[in-house]
């Protein structure tokens, strides 16, 4: 199950890649604005630990539920 969870965070993460390289993007260029530390690297990690969560959270789901299903049979 770790594989499976592994292999959708990669795709998730690669099908949104762009998108969230353009949010680094515009965080970076507000944060040059107002000459604070550099921010991207931990909102980046921030990004991909919710995405890692939230696909392991429904792959909990799904499998419960799937199990539930069988059960019934």
């Amino acid at each position: 199950m770790d594989t499976i969870k592994r292999k959708i965070s990669y795709e998730v993460k690669d099908i949104f890649s762009h998108t969230i390289n353009s949010t680094i993007h515009d965080i970076k260029k507000q944060n040059e604005k107002k000459e604070g530390m550099d921010i991207t690297n931990p909102i980046r990690e921030c990004l991909h630990s919710l995405i890692d969560q939230q696909i392991w959270r429904l792959s909990q789901k799904t499998f419960v539920y799937e199990f539930h299903e069988y059960r019934k049979k």
